[in-house]
């Protein structure tokens, strides 16, 4: 039998065509890396913030590039970056010591104040936070693009810890929709 290699190569050299940049999304796509990135947008998006740039020219992936490369000012790491396991793709925590306190994201999730209070009410949790918080400890949370919130509800924003991955790739409308299929499951299991 045949050996197998266990390394995978990548190219991260790529061809453009024969076009301004900013019409070459092909190849906006391929591009990484925190330097690269930002002269990518500096010629794609002149006179713009790089943050009105990143929203409108990367994907996810891209942004959170952008914002990992970025030195921990603990041990001096780059202490996040993309992990491949098997057909998986997620941020994680590098940090060469282990004992850095960049392991967990934070961020405020803005989520509609009646789908958070009967998800909470429905789950027994002893506060809102604490029902947000089991959603990102339960389990992964699925990319919903069809979701979206209601533009009249009554959005309140939660604190919440979460992995890397979650922090740069979900939108509070993606958290939301899982809270919503929750909720959902707990009324069948209930009825």
């Amino acid at each position: 039998m045949p050996r197998r290699s266990n390394v995978a190569l990548f190219s991260n050299v790529y061809l453009r065509v024969d076009r301004p940049l900013s019409e070459d999304s092909d190849f906006q796509k391929r591009v990484r890396g925190r330097p690269a990135l930002t002269r990518m947008l500096a010629l794609v998006a002149p006179g713009h913030s790089l943050d009105a740039a990143a929203r409108r020219y990367l994907d996810p992936w891209q942004r959170a590039d952008l914002d990992w490369q970025v030195r921990c000012v603990w041990c001096g790491a780059f202490p996040l970056g993309k992990v491949r396991r098997l057909n998986d793709v997620s941020f994680e925590f590098r940090c060469p010591l282990g004992s850095c306190r960049q392991a967990r994201a934070r961020r405020l999730v803005r989520l509609d104040f009646n789908i958070v209070n009967n998800f909470a009410r429905r789950l027994a949790a002893p506060t809102h936070v604490a029902a947000v918080q089991s959603v990102f400890d339960d389990c992964r949370i699925v990319v919903t693009p069809e979701y979206v919130q209601e533009p009249n509800s009554d959005l309140r924003p939660y604190p919440a810890r979460m992995s890397w991955t979650d922090y740069y790739v979900l939108s509070d409308a993606d958290i939301e929709a899982e809270i919503v299929r929750r909720l959902e499951k707990l009324c069948d299991e209930r009825d």
